[in-house]
């Protein structure tokens, strides 16, 4: 969309100059982080149990294109930022940083994604980074964030956490997205429930902000879509050899063939052209590529039951440690 954002490749460029501190100022990164804290300990688990089950899954060649290209680049950022990142003005920088991007990548879709309706629902059409779901899971990750540089940031860090509470939803909204909307009702209620040194009167006014906001901006039909959460009879997803309750179905087939070290990272499409009973049943009339749309499934299905172990020691463990963490910080 901006020729010159292509020219200088932003995200490469940045790492690079992140990787260059690391060189140039040595006394900044401290590489005992990857060992010291048991996250980080567990993601270098997981990259090891990755390796070895692409060497047993159904193809090397996949799983190794996915490794050495998009998981390196994620592993990569993850590295720099546990060995970088030590002090809580670091991570004050971080949020920060992560808050002013949803909010401009909420102005850039509204001004250049533009709205479909060939799914008979107005949603966000697909723009060349997110699809309406991806885009309801970033956005997701910002709002608690906006929140939070609302109660304690600067002048500054204040107004851009009040644009992202307000922005963020309404952008949530037009992606049509469910699990966006189940996502948003989780933040509301979390911030109900665990966010400290907010009176019950500020908690609802920025809660009323905010449905507000979900609303005035709602298109028509997105009340009729979210309606289908609770009459779900119909929709593809439950009566569709292509909807998500065969695929997950399916996904646990490939478990039950492969439970131990899976089909190999990113497999879970190719299994489903030569596990499915689907697949065997379309012989020589082709088959959708189906991903699995379900972050457990997958991981057990590619990775196998260690590998699911560790993700969801790294998510219900992740959630333990941000509660007990918070604890250790001064109250301002």
């Amino acid at each position: 969309y901006v020729g010159v954002a292509g020219v200088i490749r932003p995200g490469l460029l940045l790492m690079t100059l992140a990787l260059g501190v690391a060189v140039l100022y040595p006394r900044a990164i401290r590489p005992e982080n990857l060992v010291r804290s048991w996250p980080a300990r567990t993601i270098l688990a997981l990259v090891a149990i990755m390796g070895v089950s692409a060497l047993a899954g159904l193809s090397l060649g996949a799983s190794a294109s996915f490794l050495l290209g998009t998981f390196s680049r994620v592993f990569l950022l993850f590295a720099l930022m546990v060995v970088l990142l030590d002090r809580v003005e670091h991570l004050r920088g971080l949020m920060t940083a992560y808050v002013a991007s949803s909010v401009a990548l909420v102005l850039f879709v509204l001004v250049l994604g533009g709205l479909d309706t060939g799914s008979g629902f107005a949603r966000v059409a697909g723009t060349a980074m997110y699809d309406g779901n991806d885009l309801g899971a970033v956005l997701l990750v910002g709002f608690p964030l906006a929140l939070l540089l609302v109660q304690v940031g600067g002048r500054f860090e204040r107004s851009l956490g009040w644009a992202g509470f307000v922005l963020i939803p309404l952008l949530l909204v037009l992606t049509g997205s469910r699990g966006a909307f189940l996502g948003l009702v989780a933040a509301a209620l979390a911030l109900l429930f665990l966010a400290p040194g907010i009176s019950g009167f500020r908690k609802g006014l920025v809660l009323a902000l905010a449905v507000g906001a979900t609303a005035f901006f709602a298109p028509a039909t997105y009340w009729k879509q979210i309606g289908t959460i609770l009459n779900p009879t119909s929709d593809y997803n439950l009566t569709d050899d292509s909807g998500r309750i065969a695929i997950w179905s399916r996904g646990l087939g490939y478990v039950a063939e492969h439970p131990f070290l899976g089909v190999g990272p990113d497999n879970f499409i190719r299994a489903g052209w030569v596990l499915s009973d689907v697949a065997r049943g379309l012989a020589g009339r082709g088959l959708r590529d189906l991903a699995p749309h379900n972050s457990f499934i997958q991981v057990w299905a590619e990775l196998g039951t260690a590998g699911l172990l560790a993700w969801l020691s790294l998510i219900v463990g992740g959630c333990w440690s941000c509660l007990s963490l918070r604890k250790t910080f001064r109250r301002p």
